[in-house]
Order: structure tokens, then C-alpha cells, then sequence
């Protein structure tokens, strides 16, 4: 599950406007379902669209061991 979330991640830092197409389509399917959206739902997902049609692509991020395993002791 902590790779998958990386390579989710590092799509979105690499392509946010591709990804903010996806939301956009997520929003859509789900406000067209009989369970629907919220209003906090929808306005959250609509900000998050606008963040990423601005953002620029950024460097893919590399998981350090150390970090993980701090994390998990942490946690």
C-alpha cells in the first residue's frame, strides 16, 4: 500500500493537470450516482482541480528507509 501511495504521488507531482482531469472526471461520476456529493465534498474537489491546472510538474519524490521506518515507530 505505501508503494502504491508513492507512485500516486509522484503521477500527481509529475502530471497535475492530467490528474486534475481525473478528479474533475471523479467528481462528475459520483455527483451523477444516487449517493451523490456533498457540498464540502464538491467544493473541496473543485479546489483541488484549480491547485493542480496551476501547478508545474515537479520531481518525483524517493522514499528513504529511514524515514519509513521512523514513521512506522512513530506511528
Amino acid at each position: 500500500m505505501d508503494k502504491e501511495m508513492i507512485k500516486e504521488i509522484n503521477f500527481v507531482r509529475q502530471y497535475p493537470k492530467v490528474y486534475a482531469s481525473i478528479v474533475a472526471k471523479y467528481l462528475s461520476d459520483k455527483s451523477k450516482s444516487w449517493v451523490g456529493l456533498s457540498k464540502a465534498e464538491y467544493n473541496a474537489g473543485t479546489e483541488l482541480i484549480e491547485e493542480l491546472k496551476e501547478m508545474s510538474p515537479s520531481q518525483l519524490l524517493y522514499p528513504k528507509a529511514c524515514v519509513y521506518e521512523a514513521a512506522k515507530k512513530h506511528g
